[in-house]
């Protein structure tokens, strides 16, 4: 007997075909990206020295551009193993923890059952599309151009609109569908006061609901009117429909065949039309629920690492939590979550709307992780200058990280969160201000500010985008700033300081002459960092990024770029310096010498005003004529520097620049401490 198809579905839906076929290849670690379900191997149906047998996760395929053999997980056991059919079936619900049914005759009544049912609902949704282009949905055609979607998005996702009559059920009725087949597809309901039926959707913007396969199994409707109990309300229950196993647009997000491209979680219909509109395809969103266990396991086998990007206010906070302790459990090596929290009283839409894609990336590429929410949820608003409270949260902490099943994620977590509670609290006394300072980051907010489609970033992010924009259209400055940019550090947002060591790299490799060097960096970064580099709006009014009769002008701005560059470096280096004295000082034997010396430096810190250019770090302003005399005091490495006279190791220098009754007051303080 057969196998439902039921059955068969549930169990391609389960199935990752990456572990199926990786038991029988080697994946190329070089062009494999298994972070988002993109894996290459040598193919094993035909003898090959390089990698041409390409494997989606997301769609589940395999494909040998060699041979030409291709299929999904049941075709490679077939075809690799000499298996039939029901021994594949077999073979991967034993792997999926699944027994195999038989299909009876009510089985197949059944699956008959749903076929009537899933044309029926194709059938309401045509209904629905006209009646939006006619004058009944006039309003609601309205409403959803006003939000700024075009007519295409609309005929995409097959918008239509629900009038407030019973034309649809009647019309049904006359063709001989049953009221219990309109029941069974969601459409109507049965009235309490005995009229008969009642369409379940009444003046509402209409949103098809597809599975796996792009058959519409239900409904999304959006109130067009106010003081609707539900703004949006979803299809009841049926055969073909359980909310808290369907995420909305599913079945495309999971066919897009970008290697790059995350995988976003958004709250809403309208925000996962609004990125597909915006070019962003691969975004899905939950139906009016909270994510579940089995939305979990739908978007690790899309993506291993999505971004739930959830609204800022309350309700968006709220599901950020749920989400985390639902998916502790659940965390296994190389998969988890991202949190993108949006500012207050914005959604998706409203970002791209108002700011553009470029800037919905960027707060996409500042989301947190999840180690970091996890953190950030328990160290928010709390006072823990005092040893009982530190202790009350690592207890509380350990309690938390305990529920997770995976017992090397289990351990990576308390490694992790045992260095947060040492280097963040105990190392530094965290006080209960410091600690409220980390809100947006226990938020799983990107600290950033959208302005007119700007975005304000510091300063120094942006000589770190110039001068690796400028080392990219001018690759001849790279031979000369060489030693320069081999000693640089670069802000760690945006994989500023990856492309930096990719571009040294091919460097090493192969010089950059006849290189394609936005083309290697697409491959080895990755194409959505390098356009978000490139098409800063910031930058595009440089003209010496041109790249043609401006090579001159560009070595001159990147001798410039690098200055400022190194002066935050080795500024950072003295202010840790700084900061270790702290440490040092407690030392018997130079206690006073190191404390005087400390105050020494850092009244010079703030000395100079007269200065042009000066570095900021915190409360500290630094001239740039002070950096280098006092990196020799602290006996501090300066990046592009290879000889220096340096003092030698531990020796202190005693020349102050403070008067002689300040060093007598010092004394006094340091004797009675």
């Amino acid at each position: 007997m057969s196998i439902p198809q039921a059955f068969i579905d549930d169990l391609k839906a389960r199935t990752s075909i990456s572990r199926v076929i990786g038991q029988f290849v080697n994946w190329d670690g070089r062009k494999s990206r298994p972070a988002n379900g993109d894996y290459w191997a040598c193919c094993p149906f035909h003898r090959e020295k390089t990698p041409s047998f390409h494997v989606t996760e997301s769609r589940g395929t395999y494909y040998c551009f060699g041979c030409h053999a291709s299929g999904n997980a049941f075709t490679f056991l077939e075809q690799h193993r000499r298996m039939d059919f029901r021994e594949s079936v077999e073979h991967l619900a034993n792997l999926a923890g699944m027994a195999v049914p038989e299909e009876t005759p009510a089985d197949r009544q059944q699956a008959s059952a749903r076929e009537a049912l899933l044309r029926l609902l194709e059938r309401a949704n045509g209904y629905f599309q006209r009646c939006l282009h006619e004058s009944v949905g006039r309003r609601a055609h309205d409403y959803i151009l006003g939000r700024g979607f075009k007519q295409e998005t609309l005929a995409q996702f097959g918008i239509g609109y629900a009038p407030d009559t019973r034309h649809l059920l009647e019309m049904c009725r006359s063709d001989g569908i049953t009221s219990r087949q309109l029941i069974a597809a969601g459409l109507a309901r049965e009235s309490g006061s005995g009229n008969g039926l009642y369409p379940v959707f009444r003046d509402r913007l209409m949103i098809p609901i597809t599975d796996l396969k792009g058959r519409i199994i239900a409904f999304g409707g959006r109130a067009m009117k106010d003081g609707e109990p539900a703004k949006y309300l979803n299809s009841p229950a049926t055969e073909l429909f359980n909310k808290g196993t369907v995420l909305f647009n599913h079945q495309t997000a999971r066919s897009v065949p970008l290697r790059t491209e995350p995988l976003i979680v958004t709250e809403g219909y309208l925000d996962v039309m609004a990125l597909s509109e915006a070019g962003i395809a691969r975004s899905v969103a939950p139906l009016g629920t909270a994510i579940t266990d089995s939305h979990l396991l739908q978007l690790w086998q899309m993506h291993q690492t999505p971004i739930l990007c959830l609204d800022g206010d309350e309700a968006g906070q709220r599901a950020a939590d749920r989400t985390m302790h639902l998916a502790l459990p659940l965390l296994k090596p190389g998969f988890s979550l991202q949190f993108c929290i949006l500012p207050d009283g914005l959604d998706p839409d409203d970002v791209l709307r108002q700011s553009g894609t470029d800037a919905f990336r960027h707060l996409l590429s500042n989301g947190v992780s999840f180690a970091d929410f996890l953190w950030g949820r328990y160290v928010r608003g709390r006072d823990l200058a005092s040893p009982d409270h530190q202790a009350k949260l690592q207890q509380e902490l350990k309690q938390t990280i305990s529920r997770i099943e995976n017992s090397d994620v289990r351990k990576s977590y308390l490694a992790h969160i045992k260095d947060r509670v040492w280097n963040d609290i105990l190392r530094k006394s965290t006080k209960s201000a410091q600690v409220q300072d980390q809100t947006d980051i226990a938020k799983g907010r990107a600290e950033v500010m959208i302005t007119d489609g700007y975005l304000q970033e510091s300063p120094r992010y942006f000589d770190s985008a110039l001068a690796l924009v400028l080392c990219i259209h001018h690759p001849e400055l790279i031979d000369v700033n060489m030693a320069r940019l081999e000693g640089l550090e670069l802000p760690a947002v945006h994989a500023h300081q990856q492309i930096l060591s990719t571009l040294m790299e091919i460097h090493s490799e192969s010089g950059l002459e006849n290189v394609d060097l936005v083309a290697a960096l697409n491959e080895r970064v990755g194409r959505v960092e390098i356009d978000r580099l490139l098409g800063l709006k910031q930058l595009s009014i440089q003209p010496e990024l041109t790249g043609s009769g401006r090579g001159e002008e560009a070595k001159h701005l990147l001798e410039d770029v690098l200055f400022r560059l190194e002066s935050w470096n080795r500024a950072e280096d003295l202010v840790a310096a700084i900061d270790s004295m702290d440490a040092e000082v407690s030392c018997e034997h130079s206690a006073e010498q190191l404390f005087h010396h400390k105050a020494g430096l850092q009244q010079r810190l703030a000395a100079n005003p007269e200065a042009a250019e000066r570095v900021t770090l915190g409360q500290v302003t630094v001239s740039k004529n002070d950096l280098e005399q006092i990196e020799l005091e602290m006996n501090i490495p300066s990046p592009g520097r290879r000889s220096r006279q340096r003092q030698p190791a531990g020796e202190i220098s005693t020349r102050q620049s403070i008067p002689d009754a300040d060093l007598d007051a010092l004394r006094e303080e340091l004797n009675k401490a």
